[in-house]
């Protein structure tokens, strides 16, 4: 099967479990707040890739209430979830591999966590587009695990089900990022024990978008 179309089914299947785990990550917390801090205004018009259940989308809405949130997500299970958990965001059904189709033009961008299930150049091609779509001055927040890409390929969960990792080298998106004229200015380096007791290290990188 579809690498790709694996791992949406598997994310549509378990929306509901991945909102029981994943809603309130306060690891996070703090690179979230850097990133409100760095938006510098009340409101203006934000676009989140990958969404989820609404997990980041939730604590953005309630930091600052007047942020117009564009959430999207492949999975229409998840969209569900941030319709009950965030209704004041416009939640819309969408494929991260097609943001560059978008014809809107936003203050901030959001990928959390979402490039470890894109390709490499998939990731290059989304991060293309985002600097394209997010204004000039706007801020975008980006989160994966760095690592080698020959180590990528399906994990599988408690439950049996499976969904494609891509581990991608810092360099290479921090070269993407630099091509999209996304000037990084702050970074969070995360540790994040996993069920199984294993940690990894999760990268949290904040651009800023520069003439160009």
């Amino acid at each position: 099967m579809d690498p790709y179309k694996e791992t949406i089914q598997t994310w549509d299947k378990l929306a509901e479990r991945y909102e029981q785990m994943f809603m309130d990550m306060d690891i996070y917390h703090e690179s979230y707040a850097a990133f409100c801090d760095a938006l510098g205004a009340e409101e203006g018009r934000l676009l989140e890739i990958g969404c989820g259940p609404g997990n980041i989308t939730q604590y953005l809405q309630k930091k600052v209430p007047t942020l117009q949130i564009t959430a999207t997500d492949v999975s229409p299970s998840m969209i569900e979830r941030v319709n009950i958990n965030v209704p004041s965001a416009e939640a819309r059904v969408m494929d991260a591999r097609d943001v560059g189709a978008l014809q809107e033009s936003f203050n901030a961008i959001v990928c959390g966590f979402i490039i470890p299930y894109l390709s490499a150049e998939d990731c290059t091609q989304m991060i293309s587009a985002c600097g394209r779509l997010i204004q000039k001055g706007g801020v975008c927040y980006l989160s994966f695990v760095p690592g080698n890409p020959k180590e990528s390929g399906f994990v599988t969960g408690s439950t049996g089900d499976r969904s494609y990792f891509h581990y991608h080298a810092k360099d290479r998106v921090m070269e993407d990022l630099s091509k999209a004229y996304l000037e990084v200015f702050k970074t969070f380096e995360i540790i994040y024990k996993k069920a199984n007791g294993v940690t990894e290290m999760h990268l949290v990188v904040l651009a800023r978008r520069l003439e160009g």
